[in-house]
């Protein structure tokens, strides 16, 4: 039986880097060669599910389907299940949609975790990137925040073979692995040590930050848009650099603390998960 390895994310755990990394022709240019068979195995959507039922939709997940090779392949479906900060997440039919897809497929399934608030101060900067003009605390008091209780998205993929991992290197290295990459790698069944990898999608700087959220505000969609590429290129997010949107981050630490440490206990018992409630 072949065996399918889907990547779902979550958003902002540097998913398109993952995707840059797996995609050809990009990955020769950081991968060595001996690992290109592995890498050239990739089919890319960024389609999420809306509506399995619906004609169009399932004309895309059905060309997705045909472009499948009956061995084993990588499939980064980032978007899967939502994770639309504003609309609820779709787990039953994001589950239609992976039995759909992979009939007769060994299903292998990563999700990558972010603690809950870093996670939406980084989709706040990217939704500013893409057009939001809300104030962050409006942004957020809006926000569908059990969206991002991550026991309930693993429960609901636990059919498969599931393997959760932390995003943050500190969390990582309590059980011993180098980074994120370094997990994505494992899974893979891979032994590949990426020196420096490039950044991908980046988020913007506070001073970039603010300048797109006022460009949002003036100019027509298009020009604003613009502008972020210039913004990514010019102004990206320092390592170090923080946002410090969040007035009161301890409530979202809080909010999540017992689904959190659930989690820890039930997906990733290696670990050293005091990250997630302690601030």
């Amino acid at each position: 039986m072949p065996r399918v390895l889907l990547h779902i994310g979550a958003p902002k755990t540097a998913s398109s880097l993952i995707q840059g990394l797996l995609n050809e022709p990009r990955s020769k240019q950081i991968v060595g060669p001996e690992y290109l068979p592995t890498q050239s195995k990739v089919i890319q959507s960024y389609t999420p599910v809306v509506d399995f039922d619906d004609y169009y939709t399932r004309q895309i997940f059905d060309d997705i389907k045909r472009n499948i090779p009956n061995k084993d392949c990588l499939l980064s479906l980032e978007n899967i299940f939502g994770m639309h900060t504003h609309a609820p997440n779709n787990y039953e039919e994001s589950v239609r949609v992976i039995d759909h897809l992979f009939e007769g497929f060994d299903i292998k399934v990563l999700f990558f975790i972010r603690r809950q608030d870093t996670y939406f101060e980084s989709i706040y900067n990217q939704d500013v990137k893409r057009g939001e003009d809300r104030p962050f605390e409006q942004y957020l008091s809006e926000a569908m925040t059990d969206n991002v209780d991550w026991l309930k998205v693993a429960d609901n993929y636990s059919k498969y073979d599931l393997t959760v991992r932390p995003f943050e290197k500190e969390v990582l290295k309590t059980a011993r692995y180098r980074d994120f990459l370094d997990a994505l790698y494992k899974w893979l069944g891979e032994d590949v040590i990426v020196e420096k990898a490039p950044v991908i999608n980046p988020s913007l700087s506070v001073r970039g930050l603010q300048m797109q959220f006022v460009a949002n505000q003036i100019l027509p969609k298009q020009e604003a848009y613009d502008i972020s590429l210039w913004l990514e290129k010019h102004c990206p997010k320092a390592p170090r650099e923080t946002h410090d949107l969040l007035k009161d981050p301890e409530r979202l630490i809080r909010q999540f603390e017992e689904s959190n440490k659930k989690l820890f206990e039930k997906y990733l018992p290696e670990f050293d998960g005091s990250y997630y409630w302690r601030t």
